[in-house]
C-alpha cells in the first residue's frame, strides 16, 4: 500500500516537532543558566532591533549557517537560546529564531519525500513581507510565497506552512 505524500508530511513533521521539543527540554535542563541567560540577552538585543529589518540583518550576519549533526542527518531545531548563544544554525534555527524576533509565517519548501524524510528548505516571511533565508534578509515585498519558494528549491514538491508550535497550519 503506498502511503500518499501528505500523510507522510504530517508523520515527519510529527517526529521533527517532538524530537525538536524533546531536545529543547533537554537542554533547558542540563545547559547551565547562566549559558541560557547569554542566549536570551542576544535574543532580547535582536527583539529590541526588529522593527529595522536592515538592522537586524546586519546584526545577524555574525550568524553562520551549519548543518545539523551528523551532517544534517539528524534533522532537529535547537532552542532559540542556544542558537543565540552559539550564533549558528541551519535554515530550521534561523526560521524559528526568526519567528521568535518577528510577527510572520514559518514555511518548508520540500523537494522530495521519502518514507523517513521530507527534504528541503525553511524560510520565514514576515508581516512585512520580508522573506529571510538563513539568517539573512534575502527578499522585500513578496506577493506570492510560491514564486519566492522557486528561488530556492524551483521544482519544489510542496509548501508546509508552520504554526509557532511547529504545528502543520497548512500544505500547498
Amino acid at each position: 500500500m503506498k502511503i500518499p505524500d501528505k500523510v507522510k508530511i504530517q508523520i515527519i513533521c510529527a517526529i521533527f516537532r517532538t524530537s525538536s521539543l524533546y531536545l529543547g527540554r533537554m537542554m533547558d535542563r542540563l545547559m547551565p543558566i547562566a549559558i541560557q541567560n547569554n542566549g536570551n540577552r542576544e535574543l532580547k538585543r535582536l527583539q529590541g532591533i526588529a522593527n529595522d529589518a536592515q538592522k537586524l540583518d546586519n546584526a545577524l550576519m555574525k550568524y553562520q549557517y551549519i548543518n545539523d549533526p551528523l551532517n544534517g542527518r539528524l534533522n532537529i531545531m535547537f532552542p532559540t537560546w542556544f542558537t543565540c548563544w552559539t550564533r549558528q544554525g541551519d535554515c530550521d534555527d534561523s526560521m524559528n529564531l526568526l519567528s521568535n524576533i518577528l510577527r510572520g509565517q514559518m514555511w518548508v519548501i520540500v523537494k522530495n519525500i521519502t518514507n523517513t524524510d521530507a527534504g528541503g528548505h525553511c524560510v520565514f516571511l514576515d508581516n512585512k513581507r520580508n522573506l529571510w533565508s538563513d539568517f539573512r534578509l534575502e527578499e522585500t515585498n513578496v506577493t506570492d510565497i510560491r514564486k519566492a519558494s522557486k528561488k530556492y528549491i524551483s521544482n519544489y514538491k510542496y509548501l508546509i506552512h508552520l504554526g509557532r508550535d511547529l504545528k502543520i497550519k497548512r500544505i500547498i
